[in-house]
């Protein structure tokens, strides 16, 4: 237990609940001064006060040994110890035997190793989300870039554009290769069908990246004459692609597991379906 994040979490929904130190206290049964050495982290409440504490701040013993709110699924898988082995402890404390105070400090023990457990997991959790929010983010981007670049083409073919579309492709199917490798490692073969979907998704985003004319993609700023099969070509791509992400996206949002930003992937598709290019 960190006396001062808990100090600092019991200050923050003493406060939520509109209690003095005071009426927290009295609530408890201990003085408004223990509530503030706690609060200035100073010192730890008793184990024995643990589930009255919880009770009084509307919170869990779990949340109270983190010293912060944690994610639900976490709280559910220790927190029942928690407070099991803490009815336990007040239980023992009544009695003397040195067996009985063994057990203590075995339950204390349990008690510490649970709420590691728990932290752990909340751990894995953010940095698993923070992994695929990244990668997700960087895909939409870079993919709402190369319709952006390919809108541009077909107003006017010039050459630094033509570059900038031909880089942005590729990028694209790296990414979305880094992104089913990250869906794989943390979901399994439970997201097979979203990876397979993915896969269609950088075949036409090679088809794209195919069908730029080299000699556009070589030129030095010098016109260059386009046989109008390419722009067919072009838009044909764009809309195959924005078929296999509206086909990517529904997967995810079937698979029921964490694959990023929604709110960030539904403003992309917005502006996407809006273009041009893909209509």
């Amino acid at each position: 237990m960190d006396s001062y994040k808990t100090g600092k979490f019991i200050a923050q929904k003493r406060k939520e609940k509109g209690l003095t130190q005071r009426a927290l206290a009295e609530k408890i049964g201990v003085t408004d001064k223990a509530i503030s050495k706690w609060e200035r982290g100073l010192s730890c409440p008793d184990i024995s006060l643990l589930l009255p504490l919880s009770d009084a701040l509307g919170t869990n013993v779990t949340e109270i040994l983190n010293g912060s709110a944690i994610d639900e699924i976490n709280v559910e898988l220790s927190d029942d110890i928690l407070v099991s082995s803490v009815q336990n402890y007040v239980r023992y404390t009544s009695k003397e035997s040195k067996k009985q105070i063994a057990a203590v400090a075995l339950i204390l023990i349990i008690v510490f190793m649970t709420a590691c457990f728990v932290i752990h997991l909340q751990s894995e959790k953010e940095e698993r989300c923070k992994q695929i929010d990244m990668v997700f983010s960087d895909l939409l981007c870079e993919i709402e870039m190369s319709f952006d670049y390919g809108q541009e083409l077909l107003e006017d073919a010039n050459p630094d554009i033509c570059r900038h579309l031909d880089r942005s492709t590729s990028e694209v199917m790296r990414l979305s290769e880094k992104y089913k490798s990250l869906l794989l490692m943390y979901y399994g073969e439970k997201m097979s069908d979203v990876c397979s979907g993915f896969d269609k998704l950088k075949e036409e985003f090679l088809f794209i990246h195919h069908s730029i004319p080299n000699d556009l993609i070589t030129a030095d700023n010098k016109p260059v004459l386009i046989d109008e099969a390419y722009y067919s070509n072009l838009k044909t791509g764009f809309r195959n692609v924005m078929n296999e992400i509206d086909s990517a996206e529904t997967a995810l949002e079937n698979s029921r597991v964490y694959y990023g930003h929604k709110e960030l992937s539904k403003t992309t598709l917005q502006h996407l379906r809006s273009m041009d290019i893909c209509n």
